[in-house]
């Protein structure tokens, strides 16, 4: 799958697909590829180049920045073929091109993040099952859509490289095994699980004493980096987490609360990251707030229609 295509190439891909734009031109995903709301200030801040300082390589997609004069400067994504009338998406903005940057070096800004998160979600393609992949730090996306759930796309993605940094998931068992490095489980997920115990036998009288309790120490646990910093925030999680450790290490009979509870003590160095370091996460909301617009997209046009569909989609999501 190639990596980039140039404007044009993914407008004639849109059209394609679409077939109509004149008749979803206030909803096609694939009409406009802009970004807005880049500010014209401070470019040189943000590693825009001047093109009267240099042009960029030729046959390579770069981000461009325009600057119409008659409304709200943007950027796109155009190549320079060396000569402005003949390149791709270039030529017919010449005149408004100011500056230009290399596209985002995505995939290795993921591998290296200190922070990162991947999640996934369902999204068909020309009616055939199949899934999309997010994977995320606090300042860049990187989706993958295949057919596949499976450790592949994620041993691909994490690459045969030193996994650095702490990947915070839910445990969804692909994850565990091909990151190498240090996990964070989601505690939102693992409240929810333990919940749904309490909330389908109201009245057995061991998860009436100890979910409740279990619950609300999770939740203090989840906000912590809003209310703390510094050493206040290391002394409050570190207490938090010798709470719930002593809370789950009660002995009980029921299996299913048990097993819970002895998973999260076994597992400990997957639960408890947040705990060294406020940056850390200790849910996944990160990826889950990502993927949301996915989600609600495959409920209006119930995934894609064709593989180059697909493929246009996963470029334009992670530019």
């Amino acid at each position: 799958m190639a990596e980039y295509y140039s404007k044009d190439t993914v407008q004639a891909l849109a059209c394609e697909i679409c077939g109509d734009c004149d008749a979803c031109v206030d909803v096609c995903e694939f009409r406009d590829i802009k970004v807005d709301g880049l500010p014209t200030a401070d470019l040189r801040l943000m590693e825009w180049i001047p093109i009267t300082e240099r042009l960029p390589e030729t046959c390579k997609p770069v981000l461009v920045w325009l600057h119409w004069g008659f409304q709200d400067d943007e950027c796109t994504v155009a190549e320079y073929w060396g000569d402005s009338n003949v390149s791709p998406g270039w030529g017919e903005l010449d005149p408004y091109v100011t500056h230009w940057m290399p596209l985002p070096k995505l995939l290795e800004e993921f591998r290296t993040a200190s922070v990162k998160h991947a999640d996934e979600t369902t999204w068909s393609c020309d009616g055939k099952n199949g899934y999309a992949w997010g994977f995320f730090t606090p300042k860049a996306s990187l989706y993958r859509f295949r057919a596949t759930r499976g450790s592949v796309v994620a041993e691909e993605v994490f690459g045969d490289v030193p996994h650095t940094g702490v990947l915070g998931v839910d445990r969804y068992a692909v994850y565990g095994g091909a990151w190498k490095g240090a996990i964070q489980y989601c505690l939102e997920h693992y409240k929810r699980n333990v919940q749904d115990l309490l909330d389908a036998e109201p009245k057995r009288k061991e998860y009436k004493k100890y979910i409740p309790h279990f619950v609300e120490l999770l939740k203090k646990a989840m906000k912590l980096r809003s209310r703390f910093k510094g050493k206040e925030y290391n002394d409050a999680s570190r207490r938090i987490r010798d709470e719930i450790l002593e809370w789950i290490s009660a002995p009980m009979k029921d299996g299913k609360l048990k097993g819970y509870f002895d998973y999260m003590s076994e597992t400990r160095h997957r639960f408890f990251q947040w705990v060294r370091n406020p940056e850390i996460e200790a849910e996944n909301n990160l990826a889950e707030r990502r993927l949301r617009p996915l989600v609600t997209a495959r409920k209006v046009c119930f995934g894609s229609q064709s593989e180059k569909g697909l493929e246009v989609r996963e470029i334009l999501m992670s530019i």
